[in-house]
């Protein structure tokens, strides 16, 4: 597992404070605004920890504040994959491509989703897509 805070300890520390006042607006049942920036600090810290499933927790618990953020689908999409929960990871992932059908990373997770699901000739046609795309003259 990489660690994100090789370079500075006290990014660590932060993560740390974020997320145990995260855990504990969860546990007084809290609703309670999350900012994106404090979601990726924690997401960090608990991924650091392998911590994955109260990493799905947050995203889960950001997406409440910010259902536009295809960021935070993806980050669930992958999360699951890690987890091998690979049939939660596709329904993220498609959510994410709803809200940002172009971005290369989406469809390059949704391949690889779909291969651990043995669906090689999906993520194949969806692959070919993106690359006639790449490849079409502007």
């Amino acid at each position: 597992m990489q660690n994100f805070y090789n370079s500075n300890p006290g990014e660590e520390a932060r993560g740390r404070k974020l997320a145990l006042d995260f855990e504990k607006r969860l546990q007084q049942g809290c609703h309670t605004y999350i900012d994106l920036l404090s979601v990726e600090e924690i997401f960090h810290y608990y991924h650091t920890k392998n911590n994955l499933l109260k990493a799905v927790q947050l995203v889960q618990y950001a997406r409440t504040w910010h259902p536009d953020a295809a960021d935070l689908f993806l980050k669930e999409a992958w999360l699951r994959l890690e987890l091998r929960d690979h049939e939660e990871a596709l329904a993220a992932v498609e959510q994410a491509l709803l809200l940002d059908p172009s971005e290369p990373n989406i469809v390059f997770l949704k391949t690889e989703i779909l291969a651990k699901l043995d669906r090689y000739e999906e993520a194949i046609d969806l692959l070919r897509g993106m690359l006639s795309i790449t490849l079409s003259p502007k």
